[in-house]
């Protein structure tokens, strides 16, 4: 079962809280800028799930970056996408 979660947040804080909430349960990965969230998408293995702020990231190229390529039987960058009001 994948346990991996991306959180997208400008807050370098709010990234740590979540990351010492989490950190027993899931394998966190953070970014401070939806730039730096893509970097980890594209260069890390497929996540469980995203969950970002959405004044720090540019939503369309970020979900169009989770969305699966080619046919309807392949599998995205990860299993689920949320958008969080700051």
């Amino acid at each position: 079962m994948n346990k991996k979660i991306l959180f997208v947040d400008g807050d370098p804080s709010a990234l740590e809280l979540c990351r010492q909430i989490l950190r027993d349960e899931f394998e966190i990965a953070t970014a401070v800028s939806g730039e730096e969230g893509l970097l980890v998408l594209g260069n890390d293995d497929p996540y469980a799930t995203v969950i970002a702020e959405h004044v720090s990231v540019d939503r369309r190229r970020l979900a169009s970056s989770l969305l699966p390529a080619g046919d309807a039987g392949s599998r995205g960058k990860v299993l689920g996408f949320w958008l969080r009001s700051a």
